[in-house]
């Protein structure tokens, strides 16, 4: 199968992660796979792609301009996204994101192309202007099929938009290979760890006023958030006031999470709201023991089934910190809540999440 797969750019984050896992694992089952993205020439991806994977860099990055700015950059990205549909003629367009979402239905139009779109956020808290809002209700009911990574994400779909969605999760990585001993870790003490970009809806404000409250009854563990964002000062500001320098690091963006990962304690996630968490994914796959506020998103979805991590309520800091100290005491229910978190995860393996899309692809184009 010919595959187009569009997203915006691969410059990092958790759909950019997940474009270059099924581009990697589509590309070894033997499909041709093409990767459409409007970043400029030469860009490298920041996660590996196969070198067999052909890539599609469109130079039609966004320059503001607000609602005209919108619009006049998507009129340019549909016009060179279809000519390379033209050009390579795909047997499927599957599309991440929004505006690649948009623009390769748009492209598509009229070239007998099936289209599938992934919502990648959850769209009842991640707002849209008017515009953006419109056009995805309208766009995504003329893809042929729309694919959505949890339960609860198509139920907001079927309510707001009258869509069927299909749900397929993101798939896990597979367990580091190089495994780092204690000596060689990036931990000094025992460590809680956060992951995510260091945006406002990650909430990790929460989490280091949560590690806040037991940093004095645990003088042996650390926080370690990794990440980059816009609010790096503002969250190093809090560790400041907190008086916490040296027992909350934020040491910035790592390529290979799984690799550290494999050396933390405990894993905490305190998002508003997410899509799906690749970060809970992530520290399941490296068998960690989870805890994490109860949002909006797949926490509830992925830790509840199989007992595999704790929950608690969202936005409950004192609940949080309450539940951190217990784990921080309890080796052996860490080691035994990461077992069947591990467990749990290894049916997202990334060739059975890429059969699932060739599998959804191979329905549509049957029916059509």
């Amino acid at each position: 199968m010919r595959i187009a797969f569009s997203i915006t750019d691969m410059s990092g984050g958790g759909a950019a992660r997940v474009a270059a896992v099924l581009s990697n694992e589509w590309q070894a089952m033997g499909h041709e796979v093409h990767l459409v993205t409007f970043e400029s020439p030469g860009t490298p991806p920041f996660f590996k792609v196969d070198d067999r994977v052909v890539r599609h860099q469109l130079a039609a990055v966004r320059s503001g301009g607000g609602p005209l700015g919108f619009v006049q950059v998507n009129v340019q990205r549909v016009f060179r996204v279809r000519q390379v549909f033209k050009t390579i003629r795909p047997d499927i367009s599957i599309s991440f994101l929004l505006e690649a979402n948009v623009v390769s239905v748009l492209a598509a139009r009229g070239l007998q192309i099936p289209t599938i779109v992934a919502e990648r956020n959850h769209p009842g808290h991640h707002r849209l202007p008017p515009l953006k809002a419109a056009l995805r209700k309208i766009l995504y009911g003329w893809a042929d099929a729309v694919c959505v990574q949890t339960r609860e994400i198509g139920d907001w779909f079927a309510r707001h938009a009258g869509l069927e969605t299909t749900v397929i999760p993101n798939p896990a990585p597979p367990p580091a290979r190089d495994r780092l001993t204690k000596t060689e870790s990036a931990y000094s003490r025992r460590t809680v760890v956060g992951l995510g970009r260091l945006e406002p809806q990650k909430g990790f404000d929460r989490l280091i006023d949560a590690f806040a409250v037991v940093a004095a009854d645990h003088q042996d563990w650390e926080l370690v958030i990794y990440g980059e964002g816009a609010e790096r000062k503002r969250l190093e500001s809090q560790v400041e006031r907190l008086g916490l320098d040296g027992r909350i690091v934020l040491p910035g963006v790592i390529d290979r999470p799984e690799t550290q990962l494999q050396q933390a304690d405990l894993f905490a996630h305190t998002a508003h709201y997410e899509g799906y968490p690749n970060a809970i994914i992530e520290a399941a796959a490296a068998g960690r023991c989870i805890v994490a506020m109860d949002s909006p998103g797949a926490a509830r979805e992925i830790l509840e089934e199989d007992d595999c991590g704790v929950l608690v309520p969202d936005g409950d800091i004192k609940g949080l910190a309450s539940q951190m100290s217990l784990l921080m005491q309890a080796p052996e229910a860490r080691a035994a809540y990461g077992a069947r978190a591990q467990a749990r995860v290894a049916r997202l393996s990334p060739p059975t999440i890429a059969r699932e899309w060739i599998d959804l692809a191979r329905q549509i184009r049957a029916s059509i």
